[in-house]
């Protein structure tokens, strides 16, 4: 969470749960309810106080559910279409907003980055020309911009809703440093640093785990990145590895 006092761990589609603990003890402090399958993709509010949760129940559906998670409450969330599987959703502007996205599952409609309002569910944009199979967006520290991680690493513009920039660089996951200058990038097994004025890769940790990278951080003022891999192992990296 932004106080990092708490944290939340979401389970598989045979487990079925959402729950919140506490950091320092790490007693679990609450189970969230209506959870019916994977969690794909978990967010706190940039306030702490609500939890952003993209779920993948059977049959390619997916739910993305707001949470009060101090009060164990499900709140109103964006109501989704039947094309559009959703993989990653974080909270923009102020939390008073919702952006989501993922893969495109009919050639029909654009429909694959949306912008929701947070408290009555609704869809308030559509984002045009958006790649067909996004893995994850992540909001900028000033808020004004976001990354769209997939085939290739997008920064859109909030505002107009239009790209900013596109990097040539595969991602199943990006993290951004505080002053969102750099970037880490989850590519197969490596962990690839990127500087984002520039596009250029500035550093790579080949062979990062022994199977597939699943996220990668910056933690402690951009001197470290702690990763995590498939191999089940979790690993505190500094950056002059890089």
């Amino acid at each position: 969470s932004p106080t990092g006092n708490v944290f939340a761990c979401g389970s598989n589609k045979k487990e079925k749960a959402l729950k919140i603990f506490e950091l320092s003890t790490s007693k679990e402090l609450i189970l969230l309810p209506a959870v019916n399958g994977e969690i794909l993709d978990i967010s706190f509010s940039t306030d702490g106080s609500k939890l952003l949760a993209v779920i993948e129940e059977d049959g390619f559906v997916t739910k993305v559910q707001v949470y009060d998670w101090e009060k164990g409450l499900l709140l109103k969330s964006p109501d989704l279409s039947s094309n559009e599987f959703v993989r990653t959703a974080r909270f923009a502007m102020d939390d008073k907003f919702i952006i989501t996205a993922g893969k495109r599952l009919s050639n029909v409609g654009d429909q694959n980055i949306s912008l929701w309002n947070t408290i009555s569910g609704s869809r308030e944009e559509t984002f045009k020309n958006t790649p067909a199979d996004i893995n994850q967006v992540l909001v900028s520290n000033d808020g004004a911009s976001f990354f769209a991680g997939g085939n290739n690493l997008q920064v859109w513009d909030i505002s107009t809703k239009s790209i900013k920039t596109t990097f040539n660089a595969s991602s199943a996951f990006i993290s951004t440093s505080g002053d969102s200058k750099k970037a880490v990038i989850c590519r197969g097994k490596d962990i690839v640093l990127k500087d984002l004025e520039s596009g250029n890769d500035v550093g790579v940790i080949k062979n990062a785990h022994q199977g597939m990278v699943s996220k990668a951080i910056f933690v402690k003022d951009n001197n470290y990145v702690v990763s995590v891999g498939k191999d089940k192992d979790v690993k505190l990296w500094n950056t002059d590895a890089f």
